[in-house]
């Protein structure tokens, strides 16, 4: 279902012009100096020099990113159905009709987790470097594999939540722009910087509080889980890193947010285990998804600023259909 809704739409998505622009702009003079993932740019050139337009591009990325997800929820969840659930309130609009580069490349990197696991690391750097040839950003996700299985005690967890928010302060007067624009100083990595810039996001929001709370969970109830769940330490690691940058990159809007969201999509593997291992598993479920509910309001509340890209929804199958009838 959720693929249909998003694989074969047309002409709906905050960011579908753009991605079309992008597809007709492209040939073999600009495949490589276009400022866009040469992944992207190349699979839009293989298309196109098939005779194929925008809308199969739609078609393919939202197919495999679809499927590398389900994969991933099947292997690495408990309730699937519950990360499914947890998956299409949190992600499917944003990931799947926006963001679809960086959709896909979390979809690589997630299926990535069973590599972590059994150290596979040619197999691990194979897949990201799909997700870095479709989003750089993935590259935030590579050295996970070196820390994924890291054992982190509690008292090691404190300490590193304490001096991120030491990084953080330090961050706050003007160091981390020093950074990027005077001492990397590279036209993109400036653009980009420029791009995802935003006011600082504080710390007393629903979402930080919210993403606390359920990895505070996640620890409390560790003896039920880890028994019975044996990619508990790298989603606890994951999980717990989302938190980190969300703290460390605060004052930048687009890392804290769009940065960690590789390691914040593991909630949708790390809920389900919280439920599982929880007696009241009806309870829990209906609290975790009333939280999921409320936070679909911010969402909406930008899908109405921008209704005319979603609605009317036009979907190829239905306009098909209405030829024939």
């Amino acid at each position: 279902m959720l693929f249909f809704v998003a694989g074969f739409r047309y002409n709906t998505g905050y960011d579908y012009d753009s991605y079309k622009d992008i597809f007709n702009r492209v040939n073999s003079s600009t495949l490589f100096n276009m400022g866009i993932e040469f992944g992207f740019t190349t699979l839009c050139y293989i298309l196109k020099l098939l005779g194929l337009g925008f809308e199969v591009l739609i078609f393919i990325i939202a197919l495999v990113s679809l499927v590398f997800k389900y994969k991933s929820i099947k292997q690495y969840s408990i309730y699937p159905f519950i990360s499914l659930i947890i998956y299409f309130s949190a992600n499917f609009i944003i990931q799947d009709f926006g963001q679809i580069r960086q959709g896909l490349a979390i979809a690589f990197s997630l299926y990535s987790i069973r590599y972590i696991k059994e150290r596979r690391l040619v197999s691990y750097l194979i897949l990201m470097a799909f997700a870095i040839a479709f989003h750089y950003s993935a590259v935030i996700f590579l050295p996970f594999y070196f820390i994924g299985n890291v054992e982190l005690s509690n008292r090691k967890l404190i300490i590193i939540v304490a001096f991120s928010f030491v990084i953080y302060a330090v961050f706050r007067f003007g160091v981390f722009e020093f950074i990027f624009t005077k001492i990397i100083n590279l036209p993109y990595v400036i653009y980009k910087y420029k791009a995802y810039s935003g006011a600082p996001l504080g710390f007393v929001g629903f979402t930080f509080v919210f993403r606390v709370a359920i990895f505070i969970a996640f620890l409390l109830l560790e003896r039920d889980i880890r028994n019975n769940y044996t990619y508990y330490n790298i989603l606890k690691n994951g999980y717990f890193l989302s938190i980190i940058m969300y703290i460390i990159f605060n004052v930048n809007e687009g890392l804290a947010t769009r940065g960690a969201l590789y390691f914040k999509t593991f909630e949708i593997l790390l809920i389900p285990s919280i439920v599982y291992a929880v007696k009241n598993k009806i309870v829990v479920f209906n609290a975790i998804l009333v939280c999921y509910l409320y936070t679909l309001k911010d969402l909406v509340g930008a899908l109405m600023g921008q209704t005319e890209k979603f609605i009317p929804y036009k979907n190829l199958i239905f306009e098909f259909m209405k030829k024939l009838i």
